[in-house]
């Protein structure tokens, strides 16, 4: 019942919000992967650290993010499908490298 209220709150949150959502969660997914933003890091020198070790494709979002955060621009539903679209790499690469029963509790807590 949860993930039900968290799901219909979300899609009632615009798409701004909800792309800054997302992020946050892919953020976290990359936190469980060892992959934490350090003190007095940018978001650009993180995308190429964490790219270094793993496929560029799962930092993606961070580009837009950036985008977003430094430039002052507004989200649309191009940036937040690719960001979402992050979001399943991110969970299928967590799958891989830290197993199935992390992943799956994840999934039930409704991070």
């Amino acid at each position: 019942i949860a993930r039900m209220i968290g799901s219909m709150n979300y899609r009632k949150k615009s798409v701004s919000e909800r792309f800054l959502i997302t992020c946050r969660k892919n953020f976290r997914i990359l936190g469980f992967m060892g992959y934490r933003l350090t003190e007095g890091e940018t978001v650009e020198e993180f995308r190429h650290r964490v790219s270094a070790k793993k496929d560029a494709e799962l930092t993606e979002f961070l580009k837009d993010y950036e985008k977003i955060c430094y430039a002052g621009m507004e989200a649309d539903e191009e940036m937040l499908g690719k960001t979402e679209d992050n979001t399943n790499l991110l969970m299928a690469e967590l799958k891989k490298t830290k197993g199935r029963k992390l992943t799956w509790m994840l999934l039930k807590a409704g991070f």
